[in-house]
Parts: structure tokens; C-alpha cells; sequence
């Protein structure tokens, strides 16, 4: 659940050209000595401690890091104005309603009542 979200955010952050440990996993890489489930680790390690300077998870979700939702995002979802201002100011709301929202590997909503529960209660 949420290592798709983290992978997602990491390889954006290894598709920007100025990623500092670019050319260390393109050299690990280039070896050919891992499989690819170790330069994936490699990689979530990197990127956890590098872009999101070591902070714990918890920190790094309330800070919103993974949060996809825009602003125009949330004027399309059905709640309420006070929820949609509690959204657009608090980033720990959004990423809880995305990780109740996102998808599992066969389509399902992870925590359907939930996110609903999310848009009805704020």
C-alpha cells in the first residue's frame, strides 16, 4: 500500500536530471552484479534518505511528500466547503484520504468507508 506511493515518488525523483545518486545506481546498474529487487531497495533507500532527509515515514505522509491530489483536484471532490478548506490547508489530511482511496492490485479501494467517512465527516 504505501510502497507504491514511495515508488512512485522516487522515481520521479530519479527522473529529474539533477538526482545526485543518479550515476551511483546507473553504475550499479551498468555492473550488472544485483538483481533487480536489490537496486530497487537501493533505490527506496536513496531516496528515503537522501530526498527525504531521513525523516520518519510518519513525518514524511503528515508533510504530504506523496500527496498527488492538486487543488483543482479537491474542488471536484463531493464534500463540503469547510472540508475542501481543511484539505487545501492540511496535507496530513490529503495523503490519509489518498491512502484510504488508492487501489489495490486488483482494482479495489483499500479503506472504500474510509475515504468516504474522510469527505463526509471534515
Amino acid at each position: 500500500m504505501f510502497y507504491k506511493l514511495i515508488q512512485s515518488k522516487r522515481n520521479q525523483w530519479f527522473a529529474q536530471p539533477d538526482c545526485p545518486a543518479h550515476n551511483f545506481v546507473r553504475y550499479i546498474e551498468d555492473k550488472g552484479k544485483m538483481r533487480d529487487a536489490q537496486i530497487k531497495a537501493i533505490k527506496t533507500y536513496l531516496f528515503l534518505k537522501i530526498a527525504c532527509q531521513n525523516k520518519p515515514l510518519a513525518e514524511i505522509f503528515k508533510e504530504g511528500l506523496f500527496n498527488t491530489l492538486t487543488d483543482k483536484d479537491i474542488d471536484q471532490l463531493p464534500m463540503t466547503a469547510e472540508a475542501r478548506q481543511v484539505f487545501k490547508s492540511n496535507p496530513a489530511a490529503v495523503a490519509l484520504y489518498e491512502f484510504a482511496s488508492s487501489k489495490d492490485d486488483q482494482g479495489n479501494v483499500m479503506a472504500k468507508q474510509m475515504a468516504e467517512t474522510i469527505l463526509t465527516m471534515l
